[in-house]
């Protein structure tokens, strides 16, 4: 990728940089900070820069107001217990299923040491 070679326009009219059009000097906006005086793209181009722009300044602002809320977030205490009530039947079969589960993985853990 190089420059890109220069385009032949008529007095007084200037290739945009990025909709690639050559339009009157009228449609662009002006700046002191290039030789020609104007900006290299068009207003029309400008306007969909500065809302795309603003878009993203917008998705950047909510992350980083979910990231502080994670950091500030209320620590959870190591000797917390969280209140068991009762289990009702399913959940009481499927809990001894697990626990009946767990022993069994135990069990043979212990058998392939030996």
């Amino acid at each position: 990728m190089g420059k890109r070679r220069p385009v032949q326009t008529p007095a007084g009219h200037q290739q945009c940089h990025q909709c690639l059009f050559i339009k009157p000097h009228a449609d662009f906006e002006p700046s002191r900070d290039r030789a020609c005086g104007i900006l290299a793209s068009c207003r029309a181009c400008m306007v969909v820069f500065r809302a795309d722009r603003a878009a993203c300044r917008h998705i950047i602002a909510d992350a980083a107001e979910r990231i502080t809320a994670i950091q500030y977030a209320p620590t959870v205490v190591a000797d917390y217990a969280p209140p068991l009530g009762s289990l009702s039947g399913s959940e009481m079969i499927t809990d001894a299923h697990f626990q009946w589960r767990d022993h069994q993985l135990r069990q043979q853990r212990i058998q392939r040491r030996k």
